[in-house]
């Protein structure tokens, strides 16, 4: 999967410091989806994806864990 984006605005939040964070927005202006990771009605197989996820510092995490949860 590829997103290209367009920046809007990056926000600086403690410039300077080192870990200080920054947040970038931005649009997508472009995807496209590799037909390998897609089913018939275009929804991406998550075990075909294999993503992973930055949960901040160096942490890390996978999507090979995954459960259902019925919508009440």
């Amino acid at each position: 999967v590829h997103f290209e984006c367009e920046t809007i605005e990056v926000k600086r939040f403690a410039p300077g410091v080192p870990y200080g964070g920054n947040m970038v927005l931005g649009r997508v202006v472009h995807a496209r989806v590799d037909d390998a990771l897609a089913h018939a009605r275009m929804h991406i197989d998550p075990a075909k994806l294999r993503a992973v996820g930055r949960m901040g510092g160096s942490s890390y995490a996978r999507t090979t864990d995954r459960f259902e949860l019925e919508r009440g």
